[in-house]
């Protein structure tokens, strides 16, 4: 919806040469004033309509970005308890192979005690 300003293109000719303005100075003027006018230009009503729907579509905007920062914190949480789990297993795991290790590196430590003692005990 679009308004139309009514112009008096000889009134406005008649007042600028009453200002001293030139004949063809006024009419180039008168038309070119006539010319913007006869373009569609909006009302202000038309503005505010406008203003207010912008204004409507950046609070959804604003809220959808809202839902997803959410979205994205919980699914960020539930990724960080995630980690932590693959963390504390492996840290168990670790913690396992390092005890089997020792306790193998234990067993073959007395074994060759005991292949040395036996050999000592036979060469005396």
């Amino acid at each position: 919806m679009s308004t139309q300003i009514l112009f008096d293109k000889l009134s406005y000719i008649d007042r600028l040469k009453a200002a001293g303005v030139d004949d063809s100075v006024a009419r180039a003027h008168a038309d070119g004033l006539d010319q913007a006018f006869r373009e569609e230009l909006a009302t202000k009503i038309e503005l505010n309509r406008v203003e207010a729907s912008l204004k409507t579509e950046i609070a959804e905007l604003k809220h959808d970005v809202a839902e997803v920062a959410t979205k994205n914190e919980h699914s960020t949480g539930a990724l960080r308890l995630e980690i932590k789990a693959m963390i504390a297993d492996a840290v168990t795991d670790i913690t396992k192979e390092i005890h089997s290790t020792a306790y193998k590196a234990l067993g073959a430590i007395i074994a060759i005690f005991g292949t040395f003692t036996a050999i000592a005990h036979f060469w005396k």
